[in-house]
């Protein structure tokens, strides 16, 4: 298939969903119909705008062949994309706010958003045995090529380890009652039963939930009344059940006559864990130094707005040199007072801010503010970081249950060092640092003129331990050597990190915030503490 290299116009996918009625649309011509695949057939490579409304089951059929051929263009056409050893690190495929027409513009902010979604009919979550709860269903060949974009309907489902970060294990399913196991990431693609055919021991794979004959992907979930577990059976003949064959990984999902009775024939649903409260441990003062005009009041207001960001914390402050009061309704929020100037330079290899005095009096005001001593951990955020706070509480629970470290201890987010927008320190670190501070002024930190540069090397002067935490920040153009896991397409904010960085408009915060909250997973974030390189695929 030739190569589409440049597009041109937009177009649209037509998708019927569970329940959705076929769009009422003017009448079409056949002969226009027509004319418009024979174009598409004909031009291949070319990129062409074709929205077709037919108006019968007849005009559907003819145009879903339109639409597929299409969409197999511009997946072809993104699978080249990222073989050329493209990524999506550039500003407008980070913040995706406006589209250049460019397909790395379609391939990186288009593709793949998924369906992650509870409420009261649905759930979202990993599917595991009820008597072999740690192992989840998983699909064997999710996407026929790494960088496809395009899921494979040809590998069958089985089960593994539970990976708590791991899109493929992800399912959206109805609570009770008739409906379909829909592959969360790719929520058009479903379990169903190979070629249709009921009989035991015949495995389930990945198909298109609607492009085939819709009984052999639709499922009846009973839940046992007296006991965990739900029962599966297939919608087409109810005395058939998903049953799996064993609990060690690469045991297949089949079907088999319905054992009620049986264990290997009952599921749990592990929908993701509700987020973390303000107020659980480890409990967090989170803050952020904003300029008095600018984007960064803008992104602030938004944060405060929405309560997320810093906002998520049980404590909470914005410094800047002014008094600064954002007001909504009987709400309000003023800004703590940092006196002095917050002008800088830039220079240094990277050309960035030469801060490190205006940072040294950031750090001497937070030791002198009564909401540190009283939160486990001080967290700082730059505006411009998006920040999920629960994701941090999880990850230093993973290594201290209670929060309390009970010993002097900064976060390094980044193997090349600590990098700024995001800087994590205890209580009994910044203890040390309140008494010794001027040491680092005194001593070879103070020649660092970029504060997180300084920083580092100023608490690791004092002896404040560095624990390696390399999923607490994600950056623009990979600063860090680092690589999404969500190489299938979805946009690096789906990624199991506590914050991204950077994103300078309201609209481009707001989406990436949006794309990360919509994911949950089973089981609590760790810290990931393994080193970026070719060997584990730079953590992608």
């Amino acid at each position: 298939m030739a190569r589409i290299q440049q597009r041109s116009c937009n177009y649209r996918h037509l998708e019927l969903g569970e329940g959705e009625a076929a769009p009422n649309a003017p009448w079409q011509p056949w002969f226009i119909r027509g004319l418009g695949g024979l174009l598409a057939l004909l031009l291949g490579g070319a990129s062409v705008a074709l929205l077709v409304r037919p108006s019968s089951e007849q005009a559907q059929a003819s145009s879903a062949g339109v639409q597929d051929f299409l969409r197999l263009q511009q997946n072809d056409n993104c699978e080249e994309y990222f073989r050329q050893d493209r990524d999506c690190g550039s500003k407008a495929y980070w913040e995706c706010v406006h589209d250049d027409g460019s397909w790395g513009y379609q391939c990186c902010c288009h593709h793949g958003w998924g369906d992650f979604t509870n409420n009261t009919h649905f759930t979202t979550g990993m599917i595991s045995r009820a008597s072999h709860p740690e192992r989840c269903i998983d699909l064997s060949t999710p996407y026929a090529h790494v960088a496809s974009l395009v899921p494979f309907t040809q590998g069958d489902a089985f089960v593994q380890l539970c990976n708590w970060g791991n899109p493929n294990k992800h399912f959206r399913v109805p609570r009770k009652g008739k409906g379909k196991i829909h592959w969360a990431t790719h929520p058009k693609y479903c379990l169903g039963v190979r070629d249709g055919l009921g009989f035991d021991g015949n495995t389930l794979r990945l198909q298109r939930c609607w492009g085939i004959p819709s009984q052999w992907t639709t499922f009846i979930f009973e839940p046992r009344p007296n006991g965990p577990g739900t029962l599966i059976r297939w919608a087409a003949n109810p005395s058939k059940c998903l049953w799996v064959s064993g609990g060690w990984d690469g045991a297949q999902l089949k079907m088999s006559t319905c054992r009620e009775k049986d264990d290997t024939e009952l599921f749990l649903v592990k929908p993701p864990l509700p987020k973390p409260k303000k107020d659980s441990y480890p409990l967090l003062f989170c803050l952020s130094l904003m300029l008095p005009f600018g984007y960064e009041m803008d992104l602030m207001k938004a944060q405060w707005l929405h309560g997320i960001g810093i906002f998520g914390c049980k404590d909470h402050a914005v410094y800047s040199n002014k008094s600064i009061t954002f007001v909504n309704g009987s709400r309000n929020l003023t800004t703590d007072v940092m006196p002095g100037s917050m002008q800088v330079q830039f220079g240094g290899q990277w050309h960035t801010a030469l801060n490190t005095d205006i940072f040294i009096r950031f750090w001497g005001k937070v030791t002198r503010d009564h909401r540190s001593w009283r939160n486990h951990w001080v967290a700082k955020l730059d505006p411009d970081a998006v920040f999920f706070a629960g994701r941090l509480q999880q990850v230093i629970a993973s290594v201290w249950p209670d929060g309390d470290a009970r010993k002097p201890v900064f976060l390094n987010n980044c193997h090349l060092g600590m990098h700024g927008p995001l800087e994590v320190i205890n209580r009994h670190a910044l203890g040390v640092y309140r008494k010794h501070w001027k040491e680092c002024v005194k001593g070879e930190p103070y020649q660092h003129k970029q504060e997180d540069l300084y920083f580092r090397h100023c608490w690791e002067l004092l002896h404040i331990e560095k624990i390696n935490v390399y999923n607490l920040l994600f950056e623009r153009a990979w600063a860090c050597d680092e690589r999404s896991e969500t190489w299938d397409g979805r946009h690096p904010c789906f990624s199991k990190q506590v914050s991204f960085h950077p994103f300078k408009s309201e609209a481009a915060y707001m989406q990436c915030y949006e794309r990360g909250a919509a994911m949950g997973w089973s089981t609590p974030l760790g810290a990931s503490g393994e080193v970026p390189s070719q060997a584990n695929g730079h953590h992608g």
